[in-house]
């Protein structure tokens, strides 16, 4: 049975599910779904366009759906809306705002299970997954993507537009400016992630060595010089690598283009009269170097300007000063 107390303020357009309990002070404004068997304690705003999933505890104190901290928008013109997922827990304090843009397409969203401690932010347009726990004070940003049961801990601050992979644990008060890739707890559990990185390459290094060898050797451990086979598989899946950002649509694309491109110029898809194969072959080998080159530009003018503040290049010397006048 749904139980509103009597000084609980609700807009006509809000949907309350079967089981809600709103307690004191509450104010819901706008058109707000809240889910069946919600909990909605004192003083907590709830605010629309948004929806709430089932057995969800809000409050007390809590804000949820308010408008985005964007200056260039106008929340009165614009329909954003706040999604969140079933059996979440929202805690004292704790902010969820709006998207930017109309449409469910683009809303703030909050996966299942998801644990918002006190004092918590998640802001406009960020998309968390399921059982996602943000401890005291953990602010994230607008833009912000969150993946599957991801640990945030306390006081740390994830800058906008960066994603944070699944299975991830940030240690408290620190802050991200870059995006983490999943399953990044291994250095806040005392493993060194460079020598693991370092060791992998060696390990694969060692066994593509024996094998090409073996390969080499021939049956009867005798070189064989026929059927050695040049291959750039290497080369190209590295560079479909760093185009496609690691991520698996990014890749897909990029293998797309990859493959075109070799076999597009192929000897046996041209005709010598139109095109050179030559010509097309070396072209093929200009374009993926000039994607690699690209790709990793930013790395590289990231380097040189970190560079540049090392060495000092550039900084403006500041004038000597006068020197005091001795009086006899």
């Amino acid at each position: 049975m749904t139980s509103i107390h009597p000084t609980a303020i609700i807009d006509r357009r809000a949907e309350l599910g079967e089981g809600v309990k709103v307690g004191p002070y509450v104010v819901i404004e706008g058109r707000v779904r809240v889910g069946a068997g919600c909990v909605i304690e004192a003083h907590s705003v709830l605010r629309g366009p948004s929806a709430i999933g089932a057995r969800c505890r809000i409050g007390p104190a809590a804000y949820v759906g308010l408008d985005p901290q964007h200056l260039k928008l106008n929340a009165n013109e614009t329909e954003s809306w706040l999604i969140v997922g079933d059996e979440c827990v929202i805690r004292e304090g704790a902010s969820l705002h709006r998207a930017t843009h109309e449409g469910l397409e683009h809303a703030t969203r909050l996966g299942d299970r998801c644990f918002l401690m006190a004092n918590s932010h998640v802001g406009h347009d960020a998309r968390l997954g399921n059982d996602v726990v943000m401890a005291n004070a953990v602010l994230i940003g607008g833009h912000v993507t969150v993946g599957d049961r991801t640990f945030l801990g306390g006081g740390s601050a994830i800058h906008q537009f960066c994603r944070v992979g699944r299975l991830v644990v940030i240690a408290g008060n620190e802050s991200v400016a870059r995006d983490i890739p999943p399953f990044a707890a291994a250095r806040y559990g005392g493993i060194s992630v460079k020598r693991s990185y370092v060791l992998a390459m060696a390990i694969s290094g060692t066994f593509a060595g024996l094998a090409g060898a073996i390969d080499i050797l021939g049956w009867q451990f005798r070189l064989g010089v026929l059927d050695i086979q040049v291959s750039n598989i290497g080369f190209i899946g590295i560079a479909v690598a760093l185009l496609g950002r690691n991520t698996a649509l990014g890749v897909g694309l990029a293998a797309l283009l990859f493959g075109s491109l070799v076999n597009g110029t192929s000897t046996r898809g041209l005709d010598p009269s139109v095109f050179p194969p030559q010509l097309a072959g070396n072209l093929t080998l200009m374009i993926q170097a000039l994607v690699l080159l690209f790709v990793g530009a930013d790395v590289l003018v990231l380097y040189l300007w970190q560079a540049r503040r090392v060495i000092g290049f550039g900084r403006r010397r500041s004038p000597p000063a006068p020197q005091a006048e001795v009086v006899s």
